[in-house]
């Protein structure tokens, strides 16, 4: 199950859940299920045994970002279950047929089994899971916050944020499923938070997921600080994310700059000279501070 398909740099149609990421056999295509739920109580949740109110069959570039959206089921329990997400996207996709000769021009590999995450008794920051992209493997971790927030890490840069844990005696689960593609260039990375709570005879269940793409310039994330670029720092952040590195932080520097400059931390210099010729930087010099993230970018005006 899971939220919302972003890519780093790709926007999508907004899902509540998303099922089996998947590669075609030749790369060129990643597919998955993106569902809408029509919450059935007052506080969001609903029974686990009841289907998605309107699930899609989705085509998406190596990139992530969505390229088809086909219809595959509707599940409406009443007139007033209807979602205007779900009518939108429903009354804009393609038929299911359109999807089943996609299918047999694009074979697609087995998705992935998901991966339980685990934290010892007492412990805010979940085991590790390796993620290997390309020649490089990053630690997964799991780490809750104040509020019971959590989020998912990729080394130390933050990947996901979840949303607070509803109120009430909810139990929280959640799970990573890691699909490479056939190359091993990119990783889709699928993060699924879940709370559930006994209601009855039914289990109240609020799922919420969210899904990226990653290469291996996005597996240390990289930190944009505005040391008086202003507002051109937009457009180097979308020029960095679309040359594959993964903006995990943007934030203000201590100090205005009259050059930008690039800061790398060990196994990332060379990644770090292609982030200097994006934004024109001179300086490319090695990290003297602790910092979660593989690179840093102080951009000047």
């Amino acid at each position: 199950m899971l939220l919302l398909a972003l890519l780093l740099s790709a926007a999508s149609p907004q899902f509540d859940t998303i099922v089996g990421p998947r590669w075609t056999q030749d790369g060129a295509a990643l597919v998955y299920e993106g569902d809408i739920l029509v919450a059935e109580n007052e506080d969001g949740s609903r029974p686990r045994e009841l289907a998605p109110a309107y699930a899609f069959d989705v085509v998406a570039a190596p990139s992530g970002e969505v390229q088809r959206v086909f219809r595959k089921a509707k599940n409406l329990t009443g007139p007033d279950s209807t979602d205007a997400r779900g009518e939108s996207l429903w009354s804009s996709a393609q038929e299911a047929d359109a999807f089943g000769a996609w299918l047999r021009q694009h074979p697609v590999l087995a998705p992935p089994a998901s991966q339980q995450i685990r934290f010892d008794s007492g412990q805010k920051r979940s085991r590790p899971l390796p993620l290997r992209v390309g020649s490089r493997t990053v630690p997964l971790i799991e780490e809750s916050g104040a509020r019971e927030t959590q989020r998912l890490l990729a080394g130390e840069a933050q990947l996901f944020a979840g949303a607070p844990a509803p109120k009430g005696d909810f139990t929280r689960a959640s799970e990573v499923s890691l699909s490479a593609s056939p190359d091993g260039a990119r990783v889709a990375v699928l993060w699924t938070l879940e709370f559930a709570r006994e209601a009855g005879n039914t289990a109240n269940v609020i799922a919420r997921s969210q899904l990226a793409v990653i290469g291996e310039r996005g597996v240390g994330g990289l930190d944009l600080l505005d040391a008086g670029a202003g507002a051109s720092a937009d457009a180097l952040a979308r020029k960095l994310t679309e040359a594959g590195f993964r903006v995990a932080h943007r934030g203000k520097a201590q100090k205005q700059r009259p050059e930008s400059a690039v800061y790398f931390t060990d196994g990332f210099e060379a990644d770090a000279r292609e982030a200097a010729r994006l934004v024109g930087a001179k300086v490319v010099e090695k990290a003297t501070w602790n910092t979660p993230f593989a690179i840093t970018v102080a951009a000047a005006r």
